[in-house]
């Protein structure tokens, strides 16, 4: 039961998210694929069709995705935004890996927007 909580998450990376964090992400087992090696020059709609579709929640620097589930009603089985300061690739990688850790499966069903100094869960899903 112990390895319950250790489950792996399953990610979708949007094309901004740094390749850094899809290989950090994959050495801890999490199960990554990112939107540029599907098909770069995927919508927003599309994207987010995809995570849907794979179930999987949805890493992007993109502002947009937050208009799409809460203003146009899209669904998604997560999101997770991140507004992070620019930066060296691998603190990045770092700090996400940090916000895995400690969050887990909570990511799942959430809007969960990353900063440099926290995070905020709004839940998604019908209001």
């Amino acid at each position: 039961m112990e390895n319950r909580r250790k489950r792996e998450l399953r990610f979708l990376l949007d094309a901004n998210v740094q390749l850094a964090v899809a290989r950090a992400l994959r050495d801890q087992g999490h199960d990554v694929v990112r939107v540029s090696e599907v098909d770069p020059r995927m919508t927003d709609s599309q994207v987010l069709d995809l995570a849907r579709a794979q179930d999987r929640i949805l890493m992007t620097k993109d502002k947009d995705f937050g208009e799409l589930v809460f203003l146009r009603g899209q669904s998604a089985p997560g999101i997770l935004p991140l507004r992070l300061l620019p930066g060296d690739a691998d603190e990045i990688a770092k700090t996400v890996l940090d916000v895995v850790r400690t969050t887990g499966n909570r990511l799942n069903g959430q809007f969960a927007v990353v900063t440099d100094r926290r995070i905020r869960l709004r839940r998604l899903g019908p209001s």
